[in-house]
């Protein structure tokens, strides 16, 4: 059965319309792949590193409040002063930390938060000690700079944990997103193959359409 002129155009490009809907397709997926990939990274390790960030920050500024207590013992003011830091900050500290026990998501974070745990009740009960009233400058100092376990040694063991817990996240999001480029790299690699195939497919029906198009007409005149 001979097709019409008409059928023969449509059955040309129909391969064409199916590449290309494929192409569409690949390339949504793509998107959403990496767009998925790109939200995994910061939903999973994002709050973490800012959480340990604003508590290291809070750490450091309760630190500076038991110098400055111990710097300036003759002045109320700055020992009033001194107080009012420790207590805002330990708001902060503990917030940040909040952050953190509800955000465990990579492999050892969550003995690193427990140990943090620990150290962070050490150090807040010394803490408070220090500034307990009629406290003699001597105890202070032996409070602060006492071993083991005084309030500068074991504020350093705060940094050192934080600092692990902020490390394993950022090396996990530069994991992830390296992840990402490679994705990237792989689907566009399918992506230019595919798209050479329309262009081949393009060329290919353009031909056989002139052919469907001239034969009629070709046996017309002769």
């Amino acid at each position: 059965m001979s097709l019409t002129l008409r059928q023969r155009i449509l059955l040309t490009l129909a391969p064409l319309l199916m590449v290309l809907v494929v192409l569409g397709s690949a390339g949504v997926a793509l998107l959403l792949r990496l767009g998925n990939s790109a939200r995994a990274i910061l939903r999973e390790n994002y709050d973490s590193v800012i959480a340990m960030e604003r508590l290291n920050e809070a750490l450091e500024r309760i630190d500076s409040s038991f110098q400055f207590a111990l710097n300036g013992r003759h002045d109320e003011e700055l020992l009033k002063r001194a107080r009012q830091q420790y207590d805002q900050n330990w708001t902060n500290f503990l917030e940040a930390l909040g952050v953190e026990r509800k955000n465990i998501t990579l492999e050892g974070e969550g003995d690193l938060v427990q140990r943090l745990d620990e150290l962070t009740e050490k150090y807040k009960s010394r803490g408070d000690g220090f500034f307990s009233k009629d406290v003699a400058i001597e105890a202070q100092q032996q409070a602060y700079f006492g071993k083991p376990d005084g309030l500068l040694e074991t504020f350093n063991a705060i940094k050192q944990v934080s600092g692990q817990i902020l490390r394993i996240n950022q090396n996990n999001m530069e994991d992830a997103s390296q992840e990402a480029r490679r994705i990237s790299v792989h689907s566009l690699g399918w992506f230019m193959a595919g798209l050479a195939s329309a262009i081949a497919v393009a060329g290919f029906s353009t031909w056989y359409m002139t052919q469907a198009i001239l034969r009629p007409m070709q046996a017309m005149t002769q």
